[in-house]
């Protein structure tokens, strides 16, 4: 049986296309919605698995709006020209600034109960994935738990990830302990954590 995850106190806030939050800190975590094909193909793989958790195995906290989550990333540098570090299949770990995400809509999860070595911690992770490999293992064992979602797959080769993984990864610096292996969540999984709905 799954254990539940342990999720740190935290708000939401959701900016719609043109918004752009100024008030992110180190540490806080992205969630976005992107348009292009390999984001409604990771949409895609996600409804197929939570459906199946939903409805074959009667998990009701799979609910299919999380679903919409297409990556995640980990704010390094807060404020009003705040920098994110995520995995991209393009180049691996590199660090943007978040206004580029002003076009999409995104959600800023922020650990309420943080401190500042936990924080400075989150962001020091994702200054260490900056030049990491991108996932293509990972990916291939969660398209296995798409279509087994019972069956627990986790691979990854070195420090390679995916965006999902890494923000993950960051966030347990500020007490978050997810379901399942770090390399197996989906970016609907961290949307489901903190309850985003996008």
């Amino acid at each position: 049986m799954r254990k539940q995850a342990v999720v740190p106190e935290a708000t939401v806030a959701i900016y719609d296309f043109g918004e752009h939050c100024e008030t992110t800190e180190a540490g806080d975590m992205i969630l976005v919605k992107h348009a292009h094909i390999s984001a409604k193909l990771i949409r895609f793989g996600q409804r197929i698995k939570y459906w199946m958790l939903r409805v074959i195995m009667r998990r009701k906290e799979y609910d299919k709006a999380y679903c919409e989550t297409n990556h995640a990333m980990i704010v390094v540098v807060g404020g009003k020209d705040a920098l994110v570090s995520q995995m991209q299949p393009s180049g691996g770990g590199v660090i943007v600034g978040l206004r580029r995400y002003a076009d999409l809509r995104y959600a800023v999860v922020h650990p309420t109960k943080a401190n500042v070595e936990q924080r400075a911690n989150a962001a020091a992770f994702g200054r260490w994935a900056v030049g990491n490999k991108y996932g293509w293992l990972s990916i291939a064992t969660m398209i296995v738990g798409v279509f087994i979602p019972f069956f627990e797959v986790a691979m990854s080769i070195g420090n390679s990830m995916v965006c999902s993984t890494a923000s993950t990864l960051a966030h347990r610096c500020m007490g978050l302990i997810p379901d399942e292996a770090d390399t197996g969540v989906f970016p609907a999984d961290d949307a489901r954590y903190y309850d985003v709905r996008l």
